[in-house]
């Protein structure tokens, strides 16, 4: 994960200022700034979430060969399971949800 003071370099850079050795001692001006509102764009970028576009966070989803894989932790299980859930099925060539 970058430091803050590596996301405020990134900023500088791309606004053309002088990178910065540590955000939070550097007192020059560009640095007051972003700490100004660094609070408020981090708690605004958590609350947007990857629905309204977070670059950095991805799903990823790998599938499972349902001819070669068994699942056996509820094999011997024979009472009665209460509650809602997502099943799956290993019989072959069949997987619901």
């Amino acid at each position: 994960m970058s430091t803050k003071t590596q996301i405020a370099n990134a900023s500088m850079l791309r606004l053309g200022e002088a990178i910065l050795t540590n955000v939070d001692a550097d007192g020059t001006n560009p640095a007051n700034v972003f700490n100004a509102i660094y609070e408020i764009v981090v708690a605004e970028a958590l609350e947007a979430g990857p629905e309204l576009g977070w670059k950095f966070a991805r799903w990823r989803a790998s599938s499972i060969d349902v001819d070669s894989t068994s699942i056996t932790a509820f094999a011997d299980y024979s009472g009665t399971v209460t509650g809602t859930g997502k099943a799956t099925s290993t019989a072959p060539g069949l997987v619901t949800n």
